[in-house]
Formats: C-alpha cells, structure tokens, sequence
C-alpha cells in the first residue's frame, strides 16, 4: 500500500511485536509475493478493499531472536504469543488511539529516516 495505507497496516503487527516478545516485526513482509496473490487476505485486501488482513506463522522450531533464540517453540510458548493477541487487538481499536498515535509517529519518523537520502530532522529533547 501507499500512502496513509502504508502506515495503516504497520500499526497492528507493531503493537503485538510490543506485546509479545516471540513476535518480530522485523520479520514481517507486508509486500505481496506472486505466489499469495489468490490467498483469502489478499483477495479481501484487493477486492474489497479490506485493510489489515494478515497472516499469522507459527512454527515449533523457535525463533533466531529475542528470548527464543536457538530454542525449540512449545505449546507455552504458542500460549503466550495468544494472549498477547487480544491486548494488542484492544490497544488497536480503544477509542482514545493513544498507543497507535505513538506507534504513527514512530513508524513515519522511521520511514522517513530510510527514504531520506541524508536525514534532515533533528530532535531536541528537554527536562
């Protein structure tokens, strides 16, 4: 996606990387592969013009990062990736947008900083 889109379909992938530790944002693809183009997200992405629709991978094999690194997943594990889903779903849609504002500002700081050649902001912070 492209503009405002772009964005948009960040917030909620950031906001459970923040939740749960065996999730990577870093890890997450939000470009469509030729070989995804008639999977159900999508279809319903492009026909019906339906934001957010992801796909979330799991794999008992565990992760190369952050506290799973070099450790098999198990059902506990799994466990804990839930329940840090419906948190993350309820920052993504309370009303007062509080965690997902700071989340717009960081990802805009950040992909401004990657497609800007020479970075030209400065940040001042005071007491």
């Amino acid at each position: 996606a492209k503009g405002p889109l772009r964005l948009k379909e960040r917030i909620f992938p950031r906001l459970l990387a923040e939740a749960c530790p065996h999730f990577s944002y870093s890890g997450c693809s939000f470009r469509v592969l030729r070989s995804k183009e008639t999977t159900g997200r999508v279809v319903a992405w492009r026909q019906f013009a339906t934001p957010n629709s992801f796909t979330l991978e799991a794999s008992f094999c565990g992760a190369d990062f952050g506290p799973g690194a070099g450790l098999h997943y198990n059902i506990s594990n799994l466990k804990e990736m839930g329940a840090a889903f419906v948190p993350a779903l309820i920052d993504f849609i309370d009303p007062s947008q509080r965690l997902v504002y700071a989340i717009i500002i960081t990802l805009t700081l950040t992909l401004t900083l990657t497609l800007t050649p020479t970075p030209t902001l400065t940040l001042t912070l005071t007491p």
